[in-house]
């Protein structure tokens, strides 16, 4: 086998997301209900994760191949010294941050809850981003009361809960600043997503 070869990835993300493309334009354009076809088709997704998985064990053999300084318990405790963050297809996530450097990271998940406990977390001089996204499930972040933040959030089909304001519905948005953001030299900005399910932030 070639060197070519060996670096060859599965289709299958690609594939997904043009056919997710293709229903939300769909949707916009009134020519289908997107949360019916949801709601009758959602299993197709599992069975196409299935055949990703049976047809290609190399992907998952080399997600163990990390290093222990890229475990997930390194990332969420913020004692890592790769990029921090974790990502899953399927279960959920659940991490505590304290340093700093561990509120720069990426967390998501396909199908599965993430939760993440920063009310002991503290920031040093800059601005870290924080982007927490997926497919099906529900987002539940504590932060620390002191710390000035900028929360972005999107969700298509669900609620969005952000320090007391609300909304819920198709295709939410919502945002929250703090008063002490734009002059706070520390400061954390944090964007969150999911095609379904719930967003809080405490």
């Amino acid at each position: 086998m070639s060197a070519g070869q060996k670096k060859r990835k599965s289709p299958f993300l690609g594939i997904f997301l043009l056919f997710l493309g293709t229903l939300l334009l769909l949707d916009r354009m009134d020519w289908i209900h997107f949360d019916r076809v949801i709601r009758t088709y959602w299993p197709l997704i599992l069975i196409g994760l299935g055949l990703k998985i049976i047809l290609f064990p190399k992907e998952k053999q080399e997600k163990k191949k990390k290093p222990p300084s890229q475990s997930s318990a390194d990332q969420g405790n913020g004692t890592g010294t790769a990029s921090f963050g974790e990502r899953k297809i399927f279960g959920d996530i659940r991490a505590r941050l304290i340093t700093a450097d561990s509120a720069n990271g990426k967390y998501s998940t396909l199908f599965g809850d993430i939760q993440i406990d920063a009310r002991n977390m503290t920031l040093d001089h800059d601005q870290k981003t924080l982007k927490i996204d997926g497919l099906f499930g529900n987002i539940r972040l504590e932060l620390n009361e002191s710390i000035p933040c900028l929360i972005r959030a999107h969700t298509f089909a669900g609620s969005i809960h952000l320090r007391g304001s609300r909304g819920e519905g198709i295709s939410v948005n919502q945002m929250y600043k703090s008063p002490d953001f734009d002059t706070a030299t520390a400061r954390l900005v944090i964007v969150a997503s999911r095609l379904a399910g719930d967003i809080e932030v405490l």
